[in-house]
């Protein structure tokens, strides 16, 4: 971890916070701080493999050391079983209880209800195997939680199974006591053929959840009648056993206003093909579903991004959004797996989109570049927006050279008129403050 001083515009040098010992990217961690200035280390588990790993720094607004907090977890085993009872059904939980904390996302709410004058609010997934097909077998459920810290232990409270059938992925943005989340659904449970497009929202931290119209969502969510209360767009009938014909990606989400009157935008990549490789041939498209205060308007984007992992993060600007993504040479797409760093403006209350941008050097397909092209190569993916960042860091991002092995992948910096520096891959000198100077490139290699 390291820490961005916005005066000075360097860097600090980098503290290890934990080794896990895998290379799994499934075990990323997430970053936030309470209301004291204490960063919190939440990082992620991997199903039953690897567990979850809580670290808060030894004083506020200081990353020089860190204490292990991590709280003891549930084993779900319970609420596996009153899942498959919501459901109708009546299986075995069969297989390892403990499944972990997966692909969280972590919120200070304030409450001073609490001796730390609040908690953080956790939105994750956790994975489930029985013999109940829809419900919890080899499926992904969406969960939301509360870690609370008491003296020097955590504790993850008020678990609250969000939505189990035929699995889940969610994304999650928070603002005070506002929350929003979206997440889609794998038919067969398969990961590869998730689709369509649910969205709930808070104005209470999460302790109630309502649907765009502000309706009260009955929680969990097991039914194909469930999960229509809360749709955005459904390509595909959830109570359908057939096949479908459009992948949706999601990548982030935001929102304009608050409470009741919550203006929600969600960025997501669209796709014919269900393939996890960049592809010339499937229709890949960036666009954003938006709530207009009455219904759900969805607007193509962009359509130079040729991979269902295709990133894309937003950023308010005003009214508007600016969205940071990887773009491709043409709507053909190249089939690189990334692109050249971009963005675009879209409205944050209306349909428009304007700007496209190229922020950094085209990437070219390299069927026609030279030995010297292959090896110079540096494209740019995982874009990923900053919780309140401010202007001068919106953003962060990774380059990589998919013809060239390299002992790691540059990450960026992108402020929010474009500007691309790259954090140091080495460091042999920081100044009087511990510091180092960001570096004007956008290469992948020195």
């Amino acid at each position: 971890m390291a820490r961005f001083n916005h005066n000075t515009g360097k860097v600090s040098e980098p503290v290890l916070v934990h080794m896990k010992c895998t290379d799994d990217p499934h075990d990323n961690a997430v970053i936030n701080l309470d209301q004291a200035g204490y960063v919190y280390v939440l990082v992620s588990g991997r199903s039953t493999s690897r567990g979850n790993f809580v670290f808060k720094s030894s004083a506020p607004n200081s990353i020089e050391s860190f204490v292990d907090y991590t709280p003891l977890m549930d084993d779900y085993a319970d609420h596996f079983k009153d899942l498959i009872a919501a459901a109708g059904q009546d299986f075995p939980i069969s297989g390892t209880h403990y499944r972990g904390i997966n692909y969280p996302k972590m919120f200070w709410i304030d409450d001073p209800a609490y001796s730390q004058k609040g908690y953080f609010r956790l939105i994750y997934t956790v994975y489930c195997n029985s013999g109940e097909v829809q419900t919890c077998k080899s499926s992904r459920q969406v969960y939301s939680a509360k870690m609370v810290v008491d003296g020097t232990k955590a504790s993850i409270q008020d678990i609250t199974p969000i939505a189990a059938y035929k699995g889940h992925y969610a994304i999650a943005k928070a603002r005070g006591k506002d929350v929003v989340i979206a997440f889609n659904v794998h038919p067969g449970n398969n990961l590869d053929d998730r689709t369509n497009l649910y969205y709930m929202h808070s104005f209470d931290g999460g302790e109630n959840w309502f649907n765009a119209k502000n309706q009260r969502v009955s929680l969990p969510i097991v039914s194909p009648e469930g999960l229509k209360t809360v749709a955005v767009r459904e390509y595909y009938d959830p109570a359908s056993i057939g096949g479908i014909g459009r992948r949706i990606y999601m990548k982030d989400i935001d929102f304009m206003s608050s409470g009741m009157a919550k203006r929600p935008t969600i960025l997501y990549v669209g796709s014919l093909s269900g393939d996890h490789q960049p592809s010339t041939l499937a229709d890949h498209y960036l666009a954003k579903a938006r709530w207009t205060g009455t219904t759900w308007s969805n607007v193509r984007l962009a359509n130079q991004v040729d991979h269902n992992y295709s990133s894309g993060m937003l950023h308010p600007n005003g009214s508007d959004y600016r969205v940071f993504y990887p773009d491709t040479i043409d709507e053909k797409n190249n089939a690189m797996a990334g692109g050249a760093a971009a963005y675009l403006d879209t409205g944050g209350t209306s349909s428009s989109v304007w700007g496209r941008t190229l922020i950094s050097n085209d990437v070219v397909d390299p069927a026609s570049g030279s030995s010297s092209y292959l090896y110079n190569l540096c494209e740019y993916n995982y874009f990923k927006s900053v919780l309140n960042g401010s202007n001068d860091f919106v953003g962060i991002f990774a380059g990589g050279n998919m013809h060239q092995y390299r002992e790691g992948a540059p990450i960026f910096i992108v402020d929010l008129a474009g500007n691309i520096k790259r954090l140091p891959t080495s460091i042999n000198y920081v100044d009087g403050n511990g510091e180092v100077s960001l570096e004007n490139s956008e290469a992948c290699h020195n």
